[in-house]
Parts: C-alpha cells; structure tokens; sequence
C-alpha cells in the first residue's frame, strides 16, 4: 500500500505543478512548444495515474478516526485475530480488493487501515450504512438491514449456506464480561454467536437440534434422520450440524 500512495505524492506533484509550467512554456520559441507537448502528454499521463490508482479507491478511504486501544480488557474486540488482513468490501456499491481489514465484532465496525505520504497507519472506521457486504478470513458478511417485525437487528451476518431456497447465517459479536478476582474487577471479551435459518423472508432463530427440526418441520422426518445418521460428527459442532442439515434440506426439496 505504501507504494500506492508514493505514486499518489507523485501525481498530486504533477497534477498542480505542471499546468502551471505549460502556461509558462506558452509563448516561448519553437523548441519550447515541442517541450510543452511533453509536458501535456507528462500532465495527462499523471491525470491517467490518479484515475487508476489512487482515484478508484479515494472513496473508501474515508471514515472517522477509530481508537483501537483498549486498555484494562483481556482478549481483543474483533473477529477471529487482532491483525490486518487482505479483505474486499462493497461500499457504495463499489467492489474494492486488497483493503486492510479488521472486523470489530464488538461494536459491529469495519476498520480500514489508511497510510498516509510519510508512511504513518491510520485507523479508520467506515460508515456501516455504506456497506453492503465483504470478506474477511474465508468468512462473507452482508449487511441486513431489520424492519419492525424482524426477529434481527440490523447489522452484520456471516453467511453460512446461501441456498436457492434456505439461507444458514451467523451473527458473531463480543460482549464484555466483569468478574470481581481478589477483590479486584476483571474484564475480558466474550464470544458470543447467534445462528438464524432465513426461509419465507424471515429470520428464525436456532438454538439447537429441536429448533432446526420445528423450522424445516415440512420434511421433519427425512431431516430427523439425517441429523441421527450424522450425530457423531455433530455433537460438539453445531454449527456444521446447522449448515450440513439446513444444506441437506435445500437438496431434497428441490428433487
């Protein structure tokens, strides 16, 4: 990224720099006009540069100063690691690739890394309402947006199974915990997901085998027993149980 924005200094130099220098070359001599046709070819490739480099990015980089210290709380707020990490976003509509990214799952922020010309990293946290969805670390997000009757609340979901006729999502976020430990208070960052079956245009919550067998009652045995056949390698992973079974559904109503 740092070379990017070396281009960028570069580009801005040329950008304001060389009109100025071509007027002045105006009403020079005959040698001096073949110079001020380089220099129009020299400012319109910079103007060339700009728009494909730095100028089709210039719009994500943009956001609120975010303060990533947190200071007195064990663990970290966001999703799987607290580092950055190659991601593509949405935003606006627009598909932009290799952005630095961290998922705070605390607050439900995305945070963009921003280096500036001398090379100093800048947190930067992106409008949520801009978003329509991204990747991070195998995982993709898409922003859902609630109404009044939903069983949701607006925010970031992990797509699980995105079926033709059934969707398995996940919503991750950290809450955090104070215990009191020698009469001292100890806060920490607890994980806490929430799984959700969208069928019909709305969401259902799952909270385990029984939930899942009521939201796809209308083949509950076929279900029942495939969740059976398969309890051994779902007993300590529900949530390969939710995605295997809700996957399983989707097959057998659409033979």
């Amino acid at each position: 990224m740092s070379s990017l924005f070396r281009i960028y200094v570069i580009v801005l130099f040329l950008l304001t720099t060389a009109p100025l220098f071509i007027l002045a070359q105006s009403s020079a001599t005959d040698a001096s006009d073949h110079f001020h046709s380089a220099s129009t070819d020299t400012y319109m490739n910079a103007v060339n540069i700009y728009k494909n480099t730095i100028g089709r990015n210039s719009m994500i980089f943009s956001g609120t100063f975010y303060n990533d210290s947190h200071w007195g709380i064990n663990g970290d707020p966001y999703f799987l690691r607290d580092a950055w990490t190659n991601s593509t976003i949405v935003y606006e509509g627009h598909s932009y690739d290799s952005i630095q990214v961290k998922y705070e799952i605390n607050n439900d922020l995305v945070i963009i890394k921003y280096v500036d010309k001398i090379g100093y990293e800048i947190p930067l946290q992106l409008d949520h309402t801009k978003i329509g969805e991204f990747w991070i670390l195998g995982h993709h997000f898409v922003r859902i947006v609630a109404d009044s009757s939903s069983t949701i609340k607006t925010g970031f979901f992990d797509v699980l199974y995105d079926g033709a006729e059934i969707k398995a999502l996940a919503k991750r976020q950290k809450t955090i915990k104070t215990t009191t430990e020698l009469n001292q208070l100890v806060k920490e960052y607890l994980l806490i997901e929430t799984y959700y079956i969208f069928s019909g245009r709305a969401y259902y919550p799952v909270k385990g085998k029984k939930s899942i067998l009521e939201e796809l009652s209308d083949r509950r045995n076929e279900i029942k027993a495939f969740m059976k056949k398969n309890r051994g390698r779902f007993k300590k992973d529900h949530e390969r149980q939710l995605i295997e079974t809700v996957q399983y559904y989707d097959s057998i109503v659409n033979n």
